[in-house]
């Protein structure tokens, strides 16, 4: 487990008793900043494969594609189904073991997502 500051509080930046709680390495995992590396403006999760983008995930810890697609909007839309599916695993395998304000945060993302 480890001692997070910014998944209740998004953004967070001091640790405090309101704002912090102790999490398991793959929500921590999950919640880590994404640093995209712009690359002629590729959405996250993309990389130009020949002629079209190859949007991948990381769901249960290994990378997943989710498909290929030319249209930027869609391969975002398709990052952000993967992060809602993984979202939901995590928050299926974790509730009721960690401060239910994570997986509160872990539920609402992918309710988020198909709602």
């Amino acid at each position: 487990f480890a001692l997070d500051k910014d998944i209740i509080k998004e953004g967070n930046k001091q640790y405090s008793k309101d704002t912090c709680c102790l999490v398991p390495r793959d929500i921590n995992n999950f919640f880590r900043k994404i640093i995209k590396v712009s690359n002629k403006g590729i959405p996250t999760g993309s990389v130009l494969d020949g002629s079209s983008l190859r949007v991948r995930a990381s769901i249960g810890g290994k990378r997943v594609d989710m498909g290929r697609t030319m249209d930027y909007k869609e391969a975002e839309d398709l990052y952000r189904a993967g992060r809602a599916k993984e979202a939901y695993n995590l928050y299926h395998k974790w509730a009721g073991k960690v401060d239910s304000a994570v997986t509160d945060v872990l539920n609402s993302m992918y309710k988020d997502y198909y709602t």
